[in-house]
């Protein structure tokens, strides 16, 4: 019984390992996002909003995700915000933006409303518009 529990939290950790964005590519101090809205580009639409900056050839691409109490609301829609956006970024960015850039993607008060189709078509909008799109 303990090996069959063993090998399935094993197994739930690899899978886990392989879809978490690493906490290098994160950004996570406030001037870092500060630089990234003063000298980026932006785009928002209805669902969510972009922000991207490009950075030096020799560091790694890094990611931030905002979502606000005032736009978005109580902790628990933020952190399904928060979320919806880290699945976005995973499944978009990562194969159709260069890596040469910053991101932050910010939630609007409809992120979490609207179909996940919708988010991604949004993003997708937002980086050919920002003349990011591979």
């Amino acid at each position: 019984m303990q090996d069959l529990f063993l090998q399935f939290y094993l197994g739930l950790m690899k899978k886990s390992a392989a879809l978490a964005i690493k906490p290098w590519t994160s950004l996570r101090k406030n001037g870092e996002f500060q630089a990234i809205y003063k000298s980026g580009s932006r785009f928002f639409t209805k669902n969510l909003g972009i922000f991207a900056k490009e950075h030096t050839p020799d560091s790694p691409p890094r990611l931030g995700y905002v979502a606000s109490a005032a736009k978005v609301g109580n902790a628990v829609k933020r952190n399904r915000a928060k979320r919806r956006l880290r699945a976005l970024a995973r499944k978009c960015l990562t194969n159709c933006a260069p890596s040469t850039h910053d991101y932050v993607l910010v939630a609007t008060n409809s992120t979490n409303a609207c179909d996940f189709d919708v988010l991604e078509k949004d993003l997708q909008t937002a980086l050919r518009r920002l003349k990011l799109s591979v």
